[in-house]
């Protein structure tokens, strides 16, 4: 047993020993080593491209030697010697980790410090790392330039990391994409063409339009004939002697490259290219620079579109080229329904585009007259904006005619656009409806466009009610004037000075009293209606002074009217004109050519109507004179005249005698002095006088004035009824139905 023990004991002291001494001979095992690539580019299938570097990351490298391969596909070619020297130390990169080791030509394996990189085949570098104490995180890069990328290569290019010793591990990284190239095939700004040989019709140093070829690799325009070939539609031929530059189309082409045009079939553009030595230097965006024909007897208009074909590789199957339009214009209005208002000056309208489909379509040195519609006035000379490659229009408005104005085409290199803006006009008061204007003249324009709408500034109602003919004091239905928005109602005219409303009462009517004014709605402010009426135009008018202009649209409500009715006015509606400075700023002195335009709103106020024949008599007397008849009637007893009752500036003429009998008079009650020409009437305390060919009619000694005289007709003293009536206490009506007088009392 002693002995067992003793052996035991020993073999443990062993173990123990050798757990002692283990540390001294362990070797740290290391990371596993990463591959990655620091970019996969895109490449040609040709020579000299610089694929992605292989990055090889070690997160701890021991000490000793380590070798690894990196590896191309097949065919594929690294262009350096392979010879270890100073070329291929170039492809190292020292990443980071704190080693600097030092290069060592391939003669010799490297020492510890020492490096090396040599070529195993075309296609195979082998690294060696010779390190002399652990290291971590330590990374280098291979960098894959000038390689030769065969035809057969794959899309992905993939480049192999192979373990030959020491901390290596395999793997597999992409490093670039293949391509054969393509092309992007652009064109800007293409123009609006005419027919023609050549089709665009302007100068010969701008006449060429350009199409852009830009590769995306070098050598993405095929080498040799038909590379690209551009397909015109029916009708439309490429001129002779396009050519190719280098972007922007006036670049000479680089050393080597040579490019062929060819257009034997006019319908196509064939190009060829010959690149010296057949590897391109770098990617080009070329540009070719040509023109087309275009037959107008089988050319469709519209788009000019070329079909691309050829042993490219293009992005677009097609391109548009150009527009073809036949000679003509278009004139638009931006905002047509912009809003002006009746009876105000300087409006702005909406800004006018006037736009040339080719040159020349507008002949220059020629004329274009600008005429609005009726109702609107041009404000002032405007101007036209000359648009990118347009015109300038500068009109002239005419000095008789302010609804007119003219501009002169001027001479142009290309296609002319113009635009007309913060043109001003003005709107006659009585206008509501479209601002239109029409185009004409014989630079070959015509054309009618809505630039703007006229709003009436008010809209106006009334409570109608039955008037008497001939009855003073008549009391009428209310009127209500609207806004037909904010500030439509003006407190100034242009020139400073207060405004008013003003309410016209038509030939015959008078205001008895001034009615009540008060703003209802809104918070437009009025002054009372001014006492004096003035009579203008033979009309009689209330005044309403604006004090100030409203915020928000108002409404005014016109109350306690009364009227005064003389015997002239017909029957039928009665009708107050509502205008004034308030509502109309483009009076006859500011707008020469504009006559009878200030009237805004006309409402029917009431009816006249003819009282029944006994309405307003005393007893039975009453007395009817009918219009070319004989026949007169008493208390509607028919007696007989010996002259007719006629109509002589507006006014009845009956027969002095028998007006007498109707108004209850006695032969001794009229008499008539020959020598004098002078006819007295008596009614009681009434005296009426009047003398032929006088408009003087004395009243019971005071003299007031008729707008008529009495006259002799046929021997026979004709007297204007309603003055004489009237003087001596009777109404005179007006059957205008049939004809007839009516006098009551």
């Amino acid at each position: 047993m002693l002995r067992t023990h003793k052996g035991m004991s020993i073999i443990m002291a062993l173990c123990l020993c050798i757990a002692l001494l283990a540390p001294v001979f362990v070797v740290t095992p290391a990371d596993a080593a990463t591959v990655s690539a620091s970019n996969v580019p895109t490449v040609a299938k040709a020579a000299g491209q610089n694929l992605g570097s292989v990055i090889i990351d070690f997160g701890i490298l021991n000490a000793g030697l380590h070798s690894g391969v990196i590896k191309l596909p097949t065919s594929f070619v690294i262009a350096d010697d392979g010879d270890g020297t100073a070329v291929e130390n170039l492809r190292v990169s020292n990443l980071c980790g704190g080693l600097a080791p030092a290069f060592v030509a391939a003669a010799g394996v490297p020492a510890a410090g020492q490096y090396r990189l040599i070529a195993l085949s075309a296609n195979q570098l082998q690294f060696d790392i010779n390190v002399a104490a652990v290291a971590r995180d330590v990374k280098f890069g291979i960098v894959l330039t000038n390689v030769t990328v065969p035809s057969s290569a794959d899309a992905t290019i993939n480049a192999s990391v192979i373990k030959l010793d020491g901390d290596f591990t395999d793997g597999l990284v992409a490093v670039g994409k293949t391509s054969v190239g393509s092309v992007d095939i652009l064109r800007t700004d293409p123009p609006t063409v005419s027919a023609g040989n050549p089709s665009i019709m302007v100068a010969p140093a701008t006449s060429i339009f350009q199409i852009h070829v830009r590769e995306d690799v070098a050598g993405a325009v095929a080498q040799g004939t038909e590379t690209l070939k551009f397909k015109l539609p029916k009708g439309v031929t490429w001129a002779a002697g396009p050519t190719v530059m280098l972007f922007p189309g006036n670049v000479a082409l680089p050393a080597g490259e040579v490019f062929t045009c060819d257009v034997t079939d006019s319908s196509i553009l064939k190009i060829q290219r010959t690149t010296a030595g057949g590897v391109p230097a770098a990617k080009y965006t070329f540009t070719i620079n040509a023109q087309v024909n275009i037959d107008a007897d089988s050319a469709a208009f519209g788009d000019i579109e070329a079909i691309i074909s050829g042993r490219t590789t293009s992005n677009n199957s097609s391109i548009k080229i150009a527009t073809y339009q036949d000679f003509g214009y278009t004139v638009k209005a931006e905002k047509p329904e912009t809003e002006v208002v009746a009876g105000l000056q300087a409006q702005t309208i909406s800004n006018v585009t006037i736009k040339e489909n080719i040159a020349n379509s507008l002949i220059a040195g020629r004329t274009i007259t600008a005429k609005l519609n009726d109702g609107a006035k041009w404000n002032a000379n405007f101007a036209g904006i000359a648009k990118a490659g347009g015109f300038a229009l500068n009109f002239t408005r005419s000095a008789t005619d302010f609804s007119k104005a003219t501009a002169t085409i001027p001479a142009l290199a290309g296609k002319g656009e113009c635009a007309l803006e913060k043109v001003e006009i003005d709107v006659a008061a009585d206008y509501a409806g479209p601002i239109e204007i029409q185009f004409s003249g014989n630079a070959g324009i015509n054309d009618k466009i809505t630039v703007a709408k006229a709003l009436a500034p008010i809209s106006a109602t009334a409570d109608s009610k039955d008037i008497i003919i001939g009855v003073q004091n008549q009391a009428a239905g209310k009127i209500t004037i609207s806004e037909s928005k904010a500030e439509t109602v003006k407190s100034r005219t242009l020139v400073g000075a207060a405004a008013d409303l003003v309410l016209s009462a038509p030939y015959g009517v008078t205001w008895a009293k001034a009615p009540t004014v008060k703003v209802v709605e809104g918070d437009l402010s009025l002054n009372v209606p001014t006492t004096g009426f003035a009579v203008v135009g033979g009309k009689h008018q209330v005044t309403i002074p604006v004090k100030s202009v409203s915020s928000k649209a108002s409404k005014i409500e016109i109350s306690d009217i009364v009227y005064n009715v003389d015997r002239t006015v017909p029957e039928g509606d009665l009708k107050v004109e509502i205008g004034g400075s308030a509502l109309d700023q483009t009076s006859v002195l500011l707008n020469p050519t504009w006559v009878n335009r200030d009237v805004v709103a006309t409402v029917v106020a009431a009816k006249v109507i003819t009282p029944a024949p006994t309405e307003g008599t005393v007893g039975a007397v009453a007395g009817q004179f009918k219009l070319g008849s004989n026949i007169y009637q008493v208390n509607g007893v028919s007696k007989i005249m010996d002259a007719a009752p006629y109509v002589k500036d507006s006014r009845t003429y009956v027969p002095i005698r028998y007006l007498g009998y109707a108004l209850g008079l006695t032969d001794a009650d009229i008499v008539w002095d020959a020598a004098a020409q002078k006819a007295t009437l008596t009614l009681g305390d009434k005296k009426v006088e009047l003398t032929i060919g006088s408009t003087t009619i004395t009243v019971n000694g005071e003299a007031k004035t008729m707008d008529v005289a009495p006259e002799i007709t046929n021997d026979r003293t004709m007297l204007p009824a309603r003055f004489v009536a009237e003087g001596l206490g009777f109404q005179v009506g007006w059957d205008a139905g049939t004809g007839t007088v009516l006098v009551s009392k």
